[in-house]
C-alpha cells in the first residue's frame, strides 16, 4: 500500500498527516478521518475507519490533531474552535491535491469537531461519518458537567485535569458556545452516525437525538465501548455499508 506522510499548515501550527492509497481508487475520493480528546491517528478505531474507506476505494488521509499525537501545539492549549480551523485546513489541502469527493469522519471530538467543520465547509463535504461524536460535550457543559467532574458553568475554572493531562480554561469556555443540534440541522447531506452500544462516555439517548436532527441522517449500532474496543469488524461493516449504499444511489 501506498503511503505519504506529511505537514499540513494552519496559522502556524503544523498538523501531522497520513494518506494512504488502496491498489485501485478514484483519486478524486477521499476520507479524512479524525481521531478524539487525548487520542491520535493510530489509534485502532482510527486506522479501522481509515481501511473502511480504502475497501471502498477511497484515499483515506488521518490527522493528529493540534495538540495531539505528532502535531505542534499544546494539549492543555488547544480548544474546539482550533480544531475546527484545522479541520478547514486540511480540507483546503486535499482540494489543492485535486480531491473533489471528500468524505468527512470524526471519532468522539474529532467528530463533533467534523461536525462544525461540515457545516461551515458544506459545498465542499460529500458525505458525513460520525463516530459516537461527544456532542455531550458541548451540552453538558452548559451545566457546569466534563466527564464526571461539576463546575460553576459561569465560573469556569483556570484549569482542569483530563485523562492524563490539564486542560485550560478557554477549553471549556468556548465548547460552552457551540451548538451541535443547530449545525446537524443545516447540514442537509448523507450523515452516519455510529453509536457503541455500551459506551461509557456518550449517552445513547444524545446520539438518537443527534440522528433526528440531521436531514439525511441514518443511526447504526456497534457492540462494545466508546472505542469500540474488540469490535473493529463491526465498524468497518457498517461504515462500509454506507459508502456503498450512497454509491448505489447516486
Amino acid at each position: 500500500m501506498k503511503t505519504k506522510e506529511f505537514n499540513i499548515m494552519d496559522e502556524g501550527v503544523r498538523l501531522y498527516a497520513k494518506m494512504e492509497y488502496p491498489e485501485m481508487s478514484n483519486d478524486k475520493e477521499i476520507a479524512i478521518v479524525l481521531h478524539g480528546l487525548a487520542g491520535n491517528m493510530e489509534e485502532h478505531q482510527i486506522d479501522t475507519a481509515a481501511k473502511a474507506f480504502r475497501q471502498c476505494g477511497m484515499v483515506s488521509l488521518r490527522v493528529d490533531m493540534q495538540g495531539h499525537g505528532n502535531s505542534d501545539g499544546l494539549y492543555a492549549k488547544h480548544t474546539l474552535f482550533k480544531w475546527i480551523s484545522n479541520i478547514c485546513a486540511v480540507i483546503d489541502k486535499v482540494k489543492e491535491e485535486g480531491h473533489t469527493d471528500i468524505y468527512l469522519c470524526g471519532h468522539s471530538q474529532g467528530g463533533l469537531a467534523a461536525m462544525f467543520a461540515a457545516k461551515m465547509r458544506i459545498d465542499d463535504i460529500k458525505a458525513l461519518v460520525l463516530l459516537s461524536p461527544a456532542v455531550n460535550i458541548c451540552h453538558g457543559l452548559m451545566e457546569g458537567k466534563f466527564l464526571g467532574y461539576s463546575f460553576d458553568p459561569l465560573h469556569v475554572p483556570q484549569r482542569l485535569k483530563v485523562f492524563d493531562g490539564w486542560l485550560d480554561g478557554d477549553y471549556f469556555r468556548t465548547a460552552q458556545l457551540l451548538r451541535p443540534r443547530d449545525v446537524a440541522q443545516c447540514f442537509a447531506k448523507e450523515t452516519l452516525i455510529v453509536a457503541a452500544k455500551e459506551d461509557e462516555l456518550v449517552p445513547l439517548d444524545e446520539l438518537v437525538q443527534l440522528q433526528s436532527q440531521y436531514p439525511m441522517g441514518h443511526l447504526s449500532m456497534v457492540e462494545g465501548n466508546h472505542c469500540y474496543d474488540g469490535h473493529d469488524d463491526e465498524l468497518s461493516e457498517v461504515i462500509d455499508d454506507f459508502i456503498i449504499r450512497l454509491k448505489t444511489v447516486r
